[in-house]
C-alpha cells in the first residue's frame, strides 16, 4: 500500500508541474501576440467611413458652399456655369481643391468678372470630376478615371493614403445627396494646361 502511495504522490507531481509548465507556456504566447498586434495594427476598418461633415440632405455644391475652406472653389463653379450640373442628380465624385490649394496655385477670387463662363476655369474644374459615384473603398490603386475634361487621373493607394495625381486625399467620403466629395489639398491641372502664379501687387 506504501509503494502505490509513493507512486500516486510521483504521479501528482508530475500532473501538475506539466500543467504550469503548459500555462506559463500560454502566458509566453498571448504576450507574443499582444506585441505582435501592437507592431502590425490591423487595417483602420474606419477609414473609409462617411466623413461627419456630410450632409447627404444637400447637393454637391451646397456642401461645398457650407465649408470655410472652399469659398474659392464655390465662386469658381458659379464662374463656370457648373452650379446647374453638380445640382442635378448626377452622381458625381468631385475632388475639391482647398482655398489654400488655390492660392497655392495663383488662382483666387476674381474681383472683376467677365460675362459669360470661364472656359479655362471650366477646363481646370472638370478635370477634378469624375461621372460616378466614388467613395475611397471603390478605388483601387492603378485605377484611372476619365474625368469630365476628357482625361484621365490616376489613382495610387499606399499605407491607406489614396492620392490622385499624387495628390493625396486629405478628407475622404463627404457625402452628398447626388455625389461624394473628396478634398485635396493641391490643384490638379490638365498636362497642357499650366497655372500660372498670380502677378504681384505693385508697390
Amino acid at each position: 500500500m506504501r509503494s502505490i502511495a509513493i507512486i500516486l504522490v510521483i504521479f501528482v507531481n508530475l500532473l501538475f508541474q506539466a500543467c504550469t509548465s503548459r500555462s506559463s507556456r500560454e502566458d509566453t504566447g498571448d504576450s507574443s501576440n499582444q506585441a505582435a498586434e501592437l507592431e502590425n495594427p490591423e487595417p483602420d476598418s474606419n477609414r473609409n467611413q462617411i466623413d461627419s461633415s456630410s450632409d447627404t440632405s444637400k447637393t454637391i455644391v451646397e456642401n461645398i458652399a457650407d465649408r470655410s475652406d472652399m469659398s474659392v472653389l464655390t465662386s469658381k463653379i458659379e464662374m463656370t456655369d457648373l452650379t446647374a450640373s453638380l445640382t442635378g442628380p448626377g452622381p458625381f465624385t468631385l475632388l475639391a481643391p482647398t482655398d489654400t490649394a488655390f492660392s497655392q496655385a495663383g488662382i483666387r477670387v476674381s474681383k472683376n468678372r467677365k460675362p459669360g463662363p470661364d472656359k479655362k476655369m471650366q477646363g481646370i474644374l472638370g478635370y477634378h470630376l469624375v461621372s460616378g459615384f466614388y467613395r475611397t473603398d471603390d478605388l483601387t490603386s492603378g485605377m484611372e478615371l476619365t474625368t469630365l475634361e476628357g482625361r484621365k487621373i490616376r489613382v495610387t493607394v499606399d499605407n491607406g493614403v489614396y492620392r490622385v495625381n499624387g495628390v493625396p486625399i486629405t478628407v475622404k467620403n463627404i457625402v452628398a445627396k447626388n455625389g461624394v466629395i473628396h478634398v485635396i489639398d493641391q490643384v490638379l491641372t490638365p498636362p497642357d494646361t499650366p497655372v500660372t502664379a498670380a502677378p504681384g501687387k505693385k508697390p
